[in-house]
């Protein structure tokens, strides 16, 4: 037998197999191992009178699928602790509103002379310019004064 017939004869041999296969009783073609149980689907939604589907919400799980995923939590920045607070300047006075432009010597004792651009004036030791500057000591090449809202201290010297 060449080779030929044998590829010939098994061919014959399946094509009758396949035959006899399909003239079988449907019974005995069922599987051996049982098909797992399928749910079954959910009952459709009753249709309204006016013939229109109704809508339903979709639930918090439905809407949350569609959702884009979370970012991932940014990593932990490391920082130098920030400085101590700085120290607070200490406070100062503003500068004296009036220019010093000489001394007058009197009966009642030394005066400075005063002028700023709206009035010129005179004052001695112990007397309040403005309400806010006391004039504590005239001597010859200085006034100190000292600023009251503050307290703090203040020098004019004789340019």
């Amino acid at each position: 037998m060449n080779r030929r017939q044998a590829l010939g004869g098994a061919l014959a041999l399946t094509l009758a197999l396949v035959a006899w296969t399909a003239w079988q009783d449907d019974d005995a073609s069922q599987p051996i191992v049982a098909a797992r149980a399928r749910p079954a689907p959910p009952a459709p939604a009753p249709v309204p009178e006016d013939g229109r589907a109704a809508w339903t919400e979709a639930g918090a799980t439905a809407l949350a699928a569609w959702e884009p995923p979370a970012a991932p939590p940014a990593p932990p920045v490391a920082t130098a602790p920030p400085p101590p607070p700085a120290a607070p300047a200490p406070p100062s006075a503003p500068p004296f509103p009036y220019r010093w432009i000489g001394t007058l010597q009197d009966e009642a004792g030394v005066r400075a002379l005063l002028a700023s651009d709206q009035r010129s004036l005179g004052a001695a030791a112990g007397d309040t310019v403005d309400g806010d500057w006391r004039v504590e000591r005239i001597a010859e090449r200085r006034i100190d004064l000292v600023w009251l809202p503050g307290g703090l201290p203040v020098t004019l010297a004789a340019r």
